[in-house]
């Protein structure tokens, strides 16, 4: 199933109500990044902007996304 991890590049959103090694669920996948062969998505923060109520993924790799929902299509932002 191409929801689940295992597709290299995209960036997938789980939860945890305790941080416990053992306790994460799959949310949903954010990002599907099918064309690239590098690990865009590894580490990444999932931030919401205070004033434009938008939904922003700061990747460690200088990659950034913008969504106007949780549950919506995130996009890149060119650098």
């Amino acid at each position: 199933n191409s929801d689940y991890a295992g597709d290299i590049g995209d960036i997938y959103l789980y939860k945890s109500s305790t941080l416990g090694s053992n306790s994460w669920e799959f949310v949903r996948k954010l990002v599907d990044n099918p064309t690239t062969l590098l690990r865009t998505g590894a580490n990444c923060q999932l931030s919401k902007h205070p004033i434009n109520d938008t939904y922003h993924l700061h990747c460690k790799n200088r990659e950034f996304y913008m969504s106007k929902s949780i549950d919506g299509e995130f996009q890149k932002i060119p650098k």
